[in-house]
């Protein structure tokens, strides 16, 4: 029962997976910014593994290294970055930190400026995804379900 429970979960996420990237390949959301995006929520998540996997990928498609080294600091990138790629980084670090509160309404105005709605909605769901992964890959080995 357990192993069908496992595979459910990855069939399951594979769905989601599919319909995020329906939503990207829907809206004028370029790849490089939601694995900027990938990059910057699984640096929040301290997974070493994803987080090198990511960045290797966007070096591999001849993304700057001295962009990608911006990445963690951002917020202090001058115009090292764009302000599409902050405001990407940005609402990843919004989304992946946010508390109860949730997101705050100056962040969403800021990154809405930025971004069209269909834009915002495949990114969001993007960084949720990478979320889910990051995290998954970080828990523990042993755990309820072996």
């Amino acid at each position: 029962m357990k192993v069908k429970t496992l595979a459910m979960r990855g069939e399951a996420h594979e769905r989601v997976a599919e319909i995020v990237n329906r939503c990207i390949a829907a809206s004028r959301l370029s790849q490089t910014l939601v694995d900027l995006a990938h990059l910057r929520v699984s640096q929040l998540n301290c997974n070493d593994v994803r987080t090198d996997a990511h960045f290797l990928a966007l070096f591999g498609a001849g993304y700057p290294v001295r962009k990608l080294m911006l990445v963690s600091d951002w917020f202090d990138a001058g115009t090292g970055l764009t302000p599409r790629e902050k405001a990407a980084l940005s609402w990843a670090e919004a989304l992946v930190t946010a508390g109860e509160d949730g997101v705050g309404r100056a962040r969403c105005l800021q990154v809405a400026a930025v971004f069209e709605h269909n834009e915002l909605v495949a990114l969001s769901l993007a960084i949720a995804l990478e979320n889910a992964r990051s995290r998954r890959a970080c828990a523990p080995t042993r755990g309820p379900l072996q």
